[in-house]
């Protein structure tokens, strides 16, 4: 009885992830405008354009008619509250959302017309709960773009993992366990940042990066990225000031929309004011 207990509830589990396997299959693509083949290495200049986006069934606009550019190689932090539009404009920049209205574009292409793929090896995200899976250290910082052992070394150098990996006596094989189980909070978030820039992305975007750390651990995290990000377009997304020290300008959100956009300096002494 237990034999087939243990079978039905198997077959019912090999049913549920056929028909997963069925429904990824049918899902539209990304992306229905013509796709410009072989855009290459971007440089990172980025500008959105008219740009509004509305949730399926809402009245109001998540994101409502932001436009800004930001330079490439410029360090640029998105600030305001909980709704106010930051996770949506990431998400609509990494091609996860698309805008309701408006562009957006990065080296004058407008990312609906650049293949899903070629868009993602150009944008390296350090998401703010990033997950680990059980595996080697390797395995979770290439994820399905293997890389050279010394270039992987190089990216273990950067993120400062370089001492774990030598006292574990494993290299790089060094088992993570289940959503980094043996390793710091602090570890975790490097092994993050070494996901997001293994692949050299000319854009790299920092989404609350030094959530869950204490002053110290974050501290050190802001200046091992400040060596990092020195060549990239940077978008830091954040409500703590110590990560504001990546950047150089700073833009404020607010139900949608973009009340303040300056130099870092001059933002955070006007905000400062109104306390």
């Amino acid at each position: 009885v237990i034999h087939l207990s243990m079978m039905t509830i198997r077959f019912k589990e090999i049913k549920e992830s056929l028909n997963n396997i069925n429904d990824f299959w049918h899902l539209p693509l990304e992306t229905d405008k013509q796709i410009e083949v072989g855009i290459g290495k971007l440089k990172g200049e980025i500008e959105f354009k008219n740009v509004e986006f509305y949730y399926k069934d809402s009245k109001y606009a998540s994101v409502d008619k932001i436009n800004f550019k930001i330079q490439a190689g410029e360090k640029v932090g998105i600030i305001g509250q909980t709704g106010a539009g930051k996770s949506t404009i990431l998400r609509m920049l990494t091609g996860l959302d698309i805008p309701s209205k408006g562009s957006i574009f990065i080296d004058g292409h407008d990312i609906s017309t650049v293949h899903p793929i070629e868009l993602r090896q150009n944008i390296g995200v350090m998401p703010q709960e990033p997950f680990l899976f059980s595996g080697t250290l390797k395995e979770n910082i290439e994820l399905s773009h293997p890389v050279s052992k010394a270039k992987m070394m190089d990216v273990i150098k950067m993120t400062g993992l370089e001492d774990l990996v030598k006292k574990s006596g494993q290299g790089d094989g060094l088992q993570v366990g289940e959503n980094g189980g043996t390793l710091s909070v602090g570890q975790r978030h490097l092994v993050a940042l070494g996901r997001a820039i293994v692949n050299d992305p000319s854009i790299l975007i920092l989404d609350e990066p030094t959530t869950g750390l204490d002053i110290g651990l974050e501290k050190a995290l802001v200046t091992k990225m400040k060596e990092i990000v020195e060549d990239k377009t940077l978008i830091v997304i954040t409500h703590r000031f110590t990560a504001l020290d990546l950047v150089d300008r700073v833009i404020i959100l607010a139900e949608g929309k973009i009340v303040a956009d300056g130099p870092k300096d001059k933002i955070l002494a006007a905000l400062q004011g109104k306390k």
